[in-house]
């Protein structure tokens, strides 16, 4: 048997097997990765937490305890998501029809990751405004814009909470 120290001492895990046959991250024997999801780099999953459809854990991520990570969500970074409200998935957003994933980081901070973007509530904020470098074509400018204000604004409710944890 297979152990791994998650930082609580050893417990039975494996290197997951990513979709394509490379070796993802570690994951306890108790936590569930499936589906296409992947896990990569020196993320962890452990706990009861549960990771699937065409999720992504990579970086330094720890997912763990009672989180679930799913659709096309992406933890990464020093993410440290440990409760199911630890993550929020939101989409099809924007122009390009996005689904935007806003996860606490370890300390309590937060990362926003839209596409190949990534960043926080004020690097986004700042992003969508008028002046900053959204790129969005034409007459629907606005409509994305609110999209992306929406986003904002459940990102700050959400993050309140983890303050309050």
């Amino acid at each position: 048997m297979t152990t791994y120290d998650f930082g609580y001492g050893p417990v039975p895990a494996h290197r997951h097997t990513n979709p394509g046959g490379t070796e993802g991250g570690w994951v306890a024997d108790t936590a569930r990765v499936f589906g296409s999801a992947r896990v990569s780099g020196n993320a962890r999953v452990f706990g009861n937490a549960r990771v699937f459809g065409y999720a992504k854990v990579s970086g330094n991520a720890e997912v763990f305890g009672t989180a679930v990570v799913f659709g096309t969500a992406v933890v990464s970074g020093n993410a440290k998501v440990f409760g199911a409200r630890h993550v929020l998935t939101v989409g099809p957003v924007g122009s390009e029809n996005r689904h935007v994933t806003i996860h606490r980081t370890a300390g309590g901070g937060h990362l926003i990751v839209a596409g190949c973007w990534q960043g926080t509530i004020d690097e986004l904020a700042a992003r969508i405004s008028d002046d900053g470098d959204h790129g969005w074509p034409g007459p629907d400018a606005d409509t994305y814009r609110r999209d992306y204000e929406s986003v904002i604004a459940m990102a700050q409710i959400r993050i309140r909470e983890w303050g309050n944890q």
